[in-house]
């Protein structure tokens, strides 16, 4: 891992950011059942929300209760007429979940004094936690009973733990950065290994068929829309051959458009606002009923003066989660992110010469990462 990616990889709030502001860091990763053998698709996230509006204590704005007080009611009315917010969401957050069947994710909340950041090393440790550029280990668990005096948790109840390695193998560190949005592939391709088990049943990481994917995003909120695809696992259906050192990453909305960073045969492809000029167009839609499952598929096409990409993912809608966020800067908002590992598709790369083009790869996509999401009001 580079050293510019370490520093990409670090804690970056400060500022304006302070107080109105999240940061991400998100792992991807596919593991093989100890007990079955089944492939199954995991995340693991670590969110950091406004800290320092209350660095000593959570707080949600998003408190979802069946009976209040009257001085609660009246205390609501008051700051829905004077236009107030009666909380800020302050917190950080561990989130880890698994797709699939029965797929789910547990999300667990600390202060945001809780969380040590060690400068020399770019790692970040909270009580069960540790996060680095070269290892994961932590454990979060949730009761019934909790999930359910704590709906703004947005969590299933159960335990997930996980000790991994990190080796980032493909990374593009300039990434997307404006001042309200940044976005950095940290591990467009990323090899993991090690173990994570969830309700005591374990998974281990191969790092031979992982496909694996981390990245970083920060600034003042998550685009609107948001949508993301990314992938490192691969097979050209022109020579029928895994492809090597391959894969791409695709996020936005940002300034209207799709960025892209894609390493392909020998290319590096980027398609970023202001660094060049490109078009993109996509769709995330329902696909009609077949005999199997619904279906969700994810549609992008990419053009430049070189080269045009066409890339389609598919994925069963019984195969993925709803993570909900709250809206770091507007009280009452939540966001919500439809999303999956478990995915196939294709991807088409034709290079363009003169008036006509001419293929240049044709592969199947395995075990892609999809997520899409928009904003909604908690009330709705």
């Amino acid at each position: 891992m580079s050293k510019l990616n370490i520093r990409n990889d670090s804690y970056k709030l400060g500022g304006f950011f302070k107080k109105k502001g999240i940061e991400r860091w998100l792992y991807f990763m596919c593991a093989q059942s100890d007990s079955t053998g089944e492939e199954r698709s995991f995340f693991l996230e670590l969110q950091v929300v406004n800290p320092y509006i209350s660095p000593d204590k959570m707080s949600f704005s998003t408190k979802l209760k069946t009976e209040y007080s009257q001085e609660q009611l009246s205390e609501m009315l008051y700051s829905q007429e004077s236009g107030q917010t009666v909380e800020a969401p302050s917190y950080v957050a561990v989130r880890a979940g698994m797709y699939g069947t029965n797929a789910k994710y547990i999300s667990n909340y600390f202060k945001t004094k809780d969380l040590a950041y060690n400068k020399k090393k770019h790692s970040i440790s909270l009580p069960g936690c540790y996060f680095s550029h070269s290892e994961l280990r932590g454990k979060i668990e949730l009761s019934n009973d909790d999930r359910l005096r704590h709906p703004e948790y947005y969590s299933a109840a159960g335990c997930i733990t996980w000790d991994l390695n990190i080796e980032r193998l493909i990374d593009f560190p300039a990434g997307y950065i404006k001042k309200g949005n940044n976005w950095i592939p940290t591990g467009a391709e990323t090899v993991f290994s090690g173990a994570i088990s969830v309700d005591g049943n374990v998974y281990t990481v191969n790092p031979k068929k992982c496909s694996g994917y981390t990245d970083k995003t920060w600034g003042d909120a998550f685009p609107r829309p948001f949508i993301h695809i990314s992938a490192s696992s691969m097979t050209s259906l022109i020579t029928g051959k895994k492809l090597k050192n391959t894969c791409f990453t695709i996020q936005g909305l940002y300034e209207n458009k799709l960025c892209a960073f894609i390493k392909i045969l020998s290319d590096r492809i980027v398609f970023v606002q202001g660094k060049n000029s490109y078009s993109s167009e996509w769709t995330c839609t329902q696909m009609p009923k077949n005999d199997e499952d619904d279906q969700l598929r994810w549609s992008v096409s990419l053009h430049n003066k070189k080269y045009i990409i066409d890339i389609d993912i598919f994925c069963k809608t019984s195969s993925m989660c709803v993570r909900t966020y709250e809206s770091a800067a507007v009280y009452g908002k939540i966001f919500k992110i439809l999303e999956s590992g478990d995915t196939s598709g294709e991807l088409r790369l034709y290079k363009k010469i003169k008036k006509t083009v001419e293929l240049l790869e044709y592969a199947k996509i395995s075990n892609a990462f999809c997520e899409y999401g928009e904003e909604d009001s908690i009330n709705a």
